[in-house]
C-alpha cells in the first residue's frame, strides 16, 4: 500500500497498484499518537464511508499499534475488510522483523 496526503487533509492509498484504491480525509492527525481518516472505495467496491484509525503507544519493547476500521456496511464487508488489513499488518511485521524500511 502506498499512500499521499495533501494540505488540505486529503488521503489516497492504491493497494496491488490500480485494482484497489480509495480516499477519505483527515479528520484527526496527533503526530506521533494517532491518525483517524474516513475510507471509501473509489470504483463503489462498497457503498458509504467509513472510518479508519491508527493509533500507537509507545511501550518497553517498541511500539504497540491499535488499529480500527469502524461505520462499515455489512458484515461481509467488514470480513473482507478485516482480512486484507491483517494481510497489510503482517506484511509490515515481516518488513519491521527485517529491519527493511518502507518504500512506496
Amino acid at each position: 500500500m502506498c499512500g499521499s496526503a495533501a494540505d488540505s487533509g486529503y488521503a489516497s492509498a492504491r493497494f496491488d497498484g490500480l485494482e484497489h484504491e480509495s480516499s477519505g480525509e483527515y479528520r484527526e492527525l496527533v503526530p506521533p499518537e494517532r491518525l483517524a481518516m474516513t475510507w471509501r472505495w473509489e470504483n463503489g467496491e462498497d457503498p458509504g464511508e467509513s472510518q479508519v484509525e491508527i493509533d500507537l503507544r509507545t511501550i518497553a519493547d517498541g511500539t504497540e499499534l491499535t488499529f480500527t476500521h469502524s461505520r462499515l456496511h455489512d458484515e461481509d464487508t467488514r470480513l473482507t475488510h478485516e482480512e486484507g488489513w491483517n494481510g497489510a499488518l503482517n506484511k509490515l511485521e515481516r518488513r519491521r522483523m527485517r529491519r527493511k524500511p518502507l518504500r512506496c
